[in-house]
């Protein structure tokens, strides 16, 4: 049976609602959440295991003023904020109250261990050799050192290829994005549309290259290296200066990223499934309002939609219904 108990809005925060439901719809991630884990000192993440044990009022409030406490200074509770701001803003804190290091916590050094499971050596024949091991190092400083459930379930490894115009020379960065944006433009009519331009080779004017010691411009591609469990993805419907874009978006409630892979984990399972979505309603990102839609467990034709604490069900024409309000999608990785 699905648990569809809204929350209460306390004056403009129907951003931190849908976030909290739209994290809800994330098993492994409430699990920890509620669990606890040991973990020591995190006011942050400890208020969030009380809003989702109780729902209730009064565990809303002390969840406010615990980010009161954490988050950037200038940041105003109740005033229309971004959710996608809200979404990065909280990840990001919930990582740094969590993070550890797994070589010396023996709770998270298998965790860790397990998220480095793939070793070089299948790379050997592809002549991958010197790209493994650096990218392989990257993932160990950043899940090693500190390492975070955070991470481990939204975490996207990846790459950023860019290759000299002169020598032709490719250079590789790692990259660890936690919700990954994308253009809405006329060639993006979908979302998978979205996935092929953001992993589309893009020019680099200024870009230096080391090896020719002088600015030679590249074309900067990326690729995935390693897959997140839980894959978070926004539409950029908001300009520099808050005006909205309405346009229609298909959602594609299936995705596969399997033509974005490079390295060791090609063959790994690619596919995702849509399971939560966010839509903004409103004219800017100054005003309107957030609801979250969360597909059912009981049912996977049925969503349930949380307007704050209003809940009502909707058949499977929600996707399509509001293709022009949806902001960020959750998708869960198949099994």
């Amino acid at each position: 049976m699905d648990d569809i108990r809204g929350l209460p809005n306390l004056g403009n925060t129907c951003y931190l609602n849908s976030t909290l439901q739209l994290l809800r719809r994330c098993p492994r991630f409430v699990s920890v959440v509620v669990r606890g884990d040991g973990r020591k000192s995190a006011p942050m993440a400890d208020a969030l295991q009380n809003v989702y044990v109780s729902m209730s009022y009064l565990k809303v409030r002390e969840f406010l003023r615990s980010i009161r406490r954490s988050f950037p200074r200038g940041f105003e509770i109740c005033r229309q904020n971004d959710v996608h701001e809200f979404l990065q803003l909280l990840l990001d804190r919930l990582n740094e109250e969590t993070a550890t290091d797994a070589r010396q916590d023996t709770r998270n050094r298998n965790s860790a261990r397990n998220a480095v499971s793939m070793t070089n050596r299948e790379h050997v024949s592809r002549g991958y050799t010197s790209l493994c091991d650096k990218m392989e190092r990257n993932w160990n400083d950043a899940v090693m050192r500190r390492y975070s459930f955070v991470g481990s379930i939204f975490g996207t490894h990846l790459v950023s290829q860019i290759r000299c115009g002169l020598c032709k020379r490719t250079d590789h960065t790692g990259e660890i994005m936690s919700v990954i944006p994308l253009d809405m433009s006329s060639s993006s009519q979908t979302v998978s549309d979205g996935l092929a331009a953001f992993f589309s080779t893009e020019k680099v004017p200024e870009w230096r290259c080391d090896s020719c010691n002088r600015r030679t411009g590249g074309e900067k591609t990326y690729r995935i290296w390693r897959f997140p469990t839980t894959l978070l993805v926004m539409l950029k419907r908001f300009s520099n200066d808050g005006k909205k874009n309405n346009a229609e978006v298909c959602v594609n409630e299936d995705v596969d990223l399997e033509e974005y892979v490079v390295g060791p984990h090609s063959n790994c399972g690619c596919e995702y499934v849509l399971t939560a979505f966010i839509c903004h309603f409103g004219r800017s990102a100054q005003s309107g309002h957030y609801v979250a839609f969360c597909r059912s467990s009981s049912s996977s034709s049925s969503w349930v939609c949380y307007d704050d604490d209003r809940v009502s069900i909707f058949g499977r024409d929600a996707v399509s219904r509001f293709s022009s309000n949806v902001y960020v999608m959750m998708y869960e990785k198949r099994t």
